[in-house]
């Protein structure tokens, strides 16, 4: 789900540069995740008044954060307001073999845990994702595994293992809102490993970013709608 459309459109751009990952300019495999507060987590997002009205009109909003220093590749977040209680909403972000039938792109969805380890309780795992994209004859298949963190019910991250692309870090969080409403934010940091200019990755991004939380909140309500 941190992919979509800017995979494909960074590779067929790539196929007409040259790769620009290497050992020695790969972004470091350390996690960085900013401070989560709970207490005050609005404040933390920095969301203006004008935000927080298109949020409760049903947009999903999008904006850029800093990536560090002598990173290539975007980092973006995007955010929608869904009306349903936080568990209803965690249980979608972590519904990883459902996620395929209604998640753009996303073929296969599998998490394996330590032996022993509880999927309803695990805060630690391993996921593996496939992605095909397509754009007129051309077909791309794309596949990786993520370390996976949970802290259960409000936030789901990640740190890419390994795959076809240069890095992948990001995580979906449950912010409450009023009236028995929440945030889901999703935020992204990725770099697909092709020499396409990081404005362009931002910009397919921004534009791809909402179609996956769109799609979330959609069967969030289809669930809950349904008594599921």
């Amino acid at each position: 789900m941190t992919l979509l459309r800017r995979f494909l459109a960074s590779a067929i751009l790539g196929l007409l540069l040259v790769p620009a990952v290497s050992a020695a300019n790969e972004p470091p495999k350390s996690p960085v995740f900013p401070a989560w507060d709970m207490k005050n987590p609005l404040a933390e997002e920095k969301l203006t008044a004008e935000q927080l009205k298109e949020l409760e009109e049903g947009e999903i909003i999008t904006f850029a954060r800093p990536k560090p220093k002598g990173w290539d590749g975007a980092h973006v977040v995007a955010v929608g307001l869904v009306k349903a209680p936080v568990e209803k909403i965690y249980e979608v972000v972590m519904d990883c073999t459902g996620q395929p039938r209604y998640t753009p792109h996303l073929e296969e969805c599998k998490n394996t845990y330590s032996p022993g380890t509880d999927p309803a309780t695990a805060t630690t795992y391993k996921q593996y994702q496939k992605l095909k994209f397509g754009f007129g004859f051309i077909s791309k298949e794309v596949t990786y595994t993520n370390s996976m963190f949970a802290i259960r019910p409000w936030v789901s991250g990640w740190v890419l293992d390994k795959g076809d692309i240069a890095q992948s870090i990001g995580y979906w969080r449950v912010i409450p809102y009023k009236d028995g409403a929440n945030l889901l934010l999703y935020d992204v940091y990725s770099d697909p490993g092709m020499a396409v200019p990081d404005f362009i990755q931002e910009a397919l991004t921004k534009s791809d970013l909402p179609n996956t939380v769109a799609a979330f909140r959609e069967e969030i309500l289809r669930r809950q709608e349904n008594g599921k």
